[in-house]
């Protein structure tokens, strides 16, 4: 690079430039010179101006030409180096946008809750807890870019013992069909602490908030409430629970329910159908619904075996003088877990196909 000296002498000038125009490019280096000539040959041109000391102005000159030729990546470092963000807020922030060195800066959040940003300003959301937050800003010169993180605690608002434990009891659910052991909550989002206990039914029991499932061969059905608690203040919240019954084991035999019979006039077609159970289980009871041409006879009925019979009535097998005919006859049959019929455990339904030799007019 040039550098200047100081002149020593006492001659005047005989031309001097004006500098008519500048151009620079984006990064503020000249490209471009324009100057006019002012000269007088015979007599001088005399001017008077500031003296320069040649360091002072080499010293300047050198600064400026540093800063020209900082390369991007320089800038971009810089002003990552120069950039901060408060560890901790509580309200609305401005962000930086564009570093000293002249680069530009964008923002996000990646991770957490609490700050959302628009442009240059991060808006705070507190809530009745802590937040702690994760936002980078990307930092570009030119193609340079480099990336920084920030962690940032959004402070939790002031609140009451009220707010944290209704504000624990709207948020909290449980699965309400249980039907094994399981931990209940023991503790809201917003710190109070919660205490379970049954409040009416059977097939669960609660200790030190864990729930204890004892399962049966029908539904049980209970109410458990849960006691929300932060310092004096306490709130309850009841939930329906569900104890669905245990899978029972029947053999059914014959295990298909569509029956088919022809008629046979002075014959009469029946049909018997034995339930087994591999376990014993007490007072299973049995109970059968059929079609009114059907007959129903129960020969067992408390047991590990439940047995019954279906027969066509005297009036379906009476003699018709129509064209064939088959008609459907539907059949119904319950077990019941308890002596007084009052728990239902299956349902099985069936039919029997019908096929008339001579068919009975339509009513």
């Amino acid at each position: 690079m040039i550098k200047f000296t100081d002149r020593k002498g006492t001659s005047i000038n005989d031309k001097i430039l004006e500098v008519k125009n500048v151009e620079r490019n984006e990064s503020g280096e000249i490209i471009r010179l324009e100057v006019k000539e002012i000269r007088n040959d015979k007599v001088g041109i005399i001017e008077e101006g500031t003296a320069l000391n040649a360091a002072q102005l080499n010293e300047i000159v050198d600064l400026i030409y540093k800063n020209a030729i900082m390369q991007d990546k320089e800038r971009v470092n810089n002003d990552l180096n120069e950039l901060s963000v408060d560890s901790k807020v509580n309200t609305n922030f401005k962000l930086k946008t564009r570093g000293e060195h002249g680069s530009t800066i964008s923002w996000e959040v990646i991770s957490g809750t609490g700050i959302t940003i628009s442009g240059d300003n991060a808006i705070v959301t507190r809530e009745l807890y802590d937040q702690n937050v994760t936002i980078k800003a990307t930092i570009t010169f030119n193609n340079i870019s480099q990336d920084k993180t920030f962690e940032v605690t959004v402070s939790k608002k002031e609140t009451t013992d009220s707010d944290r434990v209704n504000n624990d009891l709207n948020e909290l659910s449980i699965n309400t069909v249980m039907s094994n052991n399981i931990l209940l909550p023991s503790k809201g989002r917003y710190d109070s602490t919660f205490n379970w206990t049954v409040i009416t039914g059977t097939g669960i029991d609660i200790q030190d908030n864990y729930a204890y499932i004892t399962r049966d061969y029908v539904n049980r059905y209970a109410t458990i409430q849960v006691t929300a608690t932060y310092n004096s203040y306490s709130n309850t919240k009841r939930f329906d629970i569900v104890i669905p019954a245990l899978e029972l084991d029947l053999e059914i035999n014959p295990s298909n329910l569509e029956i088919y019979w022809t008629q046979t006039v002075n014959y009469y077609n029946a049909v018997q159908f034995t339930i087994y159970y591999e376990k014993k289980i007490p007072d299973l009871r049995l109970e059968v619904e059929a079609h009114s041409l059907l007959t129903v006879e129960i020969i067992n009925n408390n047991s590990q075996e439940l047995k019954f019979n279906i027969r066509e009535s005297v009036d379906l097998n009476q003699a018709k003088e129509e064209s064939s005919k088959t008609i459907l006859l539907p059949f119904e049959f319950k077990i019941y877990f308890a002596s007084n019929y009052n728990n239902l455990v299956k349902t099985y339904n069936g039919n029997i196909h019908y096929t008339y030799t001579k068919v009975l007019p339509s009513d």
